[in-house]
């Protein structure tokens, strides 16, 4: 993707790689476990920021633990 693009917070159903070929790309995961934390509405997050999220709004979303890594080529 462009620089700086986030894309929403969701989840696959089915199976997927993830390959980076240029640049780099910071991806954060989540626990299964960790699903009624998400606030989840269908297969997305109403949480739309996940570094800054809204304590008042999405308080149990702190919970939630995230695993980030970041892809290189």
């Amino acid at each position: 993707g462009s620089c700086g693009v986030q894309i929403w917070t969701h989840y696959d159903i089915m199976d997927n790689m993830l390959i980076q070929i240029v640049g780099e790309k910071r991806v954060v995961l989540f626990s299964p476990s960790d699903t009624q934390h998400m606030y989840l509405n269908g297969d997305k997050s109403e949480v739309l920021d996940i570094d800054n999220p809204d304590p008042k709004q999405f308080p149990d979303f702190l919970k939630a633990i995230q695993y980030e890594c970041i892809l290189k080529p």
